[in-house]
C-alpha cells in the first residue's frame, strides 16, 4: 500500500531571434496517487503556458492489474481528462484500455489488447477504437513480435462526419548487443 505526491516542471526559454518561430513554455504538474495491491488511482492538475497554447487540465486515472495465475495477467485502465482553454472553451477526453497476456511456453507469449477514447471539443466529437493481438518470442538477445492491429476513427464536426478504418499486420525483429 502506498500514497504518493509528485510534481513536475517543464520549462523552455528559447532566445532565438524574433524572425525565427520557436516555442517557449512553462508547464507545471502536481498530483497525488494511491496504490494498493492490484489497484492504483490518482489525480493531477496541470497549468500549461506556451506562446503556442495555454490551458489548465485536471486528470483522473484508475488502473486495475490482476495476476490471474503464474502465467497470465489482465489489466484495465481508465483516464478522464478535463481541459480548459482561455479562448476556446472546454474539452474532455475519456480513455479505456484493457490488456491480457499469457505465457504459452518459456520463450513464447500471446497478448490481446483493446481500447477506446472519446474526445469532446466545442462543435467536434472524436471517437477512436483500437484492438491488437500478437505473439512475442524471445531467445537470449533476439526477440520477435508479430501480430494484427485494427483502428477505427470517427470524427463529427457540425454537419461533417468522417469514418476511417485501418488494418495492419506487423512483424518486428530485435537483436540486443
Amino acid at each position: 500500500m502506498g500514497f504518493g505526491v509528485y510534481g513536475r516542471l517543464n520549462w523552455v526559454d528559447n532566445n532565438a531571434p524574433s524572425s525565427v518561430l520557436t516555442q517557449t513554455l512553462t508547464d507545471l504538474v502536481g498530483g497525488v496517487d494511491y496504490h494498493w495491491r492490484w489497484f492504483r488511482t490518482g489525480a493531477e492538475c496541470e497549468d500549461y503556458d506556451s506562446n503556442y497554447s495555454q490551458y489548465q487540465a485536471l486528470r483522473f486515472y484508475q488502473n486495475f492489474d490482476f495476476r490471474l495465475d503464474d502465467r497470465s495477467s489482465l489489466g484495465l485502465g481508465f483516464n478522464e481528462t478535463f481541459y480548459r482553454y482561455p479562448e476556446n472553451g472546454d474539452q474532455t477526453l475519456y480513455q479505456f484500455i484493457t490488456t491480457y497476456n499469457i505465457q504459452l511456453w518459456s520463450s513464447l507469449s500471446w497478448y490481446v489488447q483493446g481500447g477506446c477514447s472519446q474526445q469532446d471539443m466545442p462543435g467536434n466529437e472524436q471517437i477512436q477504437g483500437s484492438a491488437q493481438t500478437g505473439l512475442r518470442w524471445t531467445r537470449g538477445k533476439l526477440s520477435v513480435r508479430t501480430g494484427y492491429e485494427y483502428n477505427n476513427l470517427s470524427t463529427t464536426s457540425g454537419s461533417f462526419s468522417e469514418q476511417r478504418d485501418k488494418n495492419r499486420l506487423f512483424a518486428y525483429l530485435k537483436r540486443s548487443f
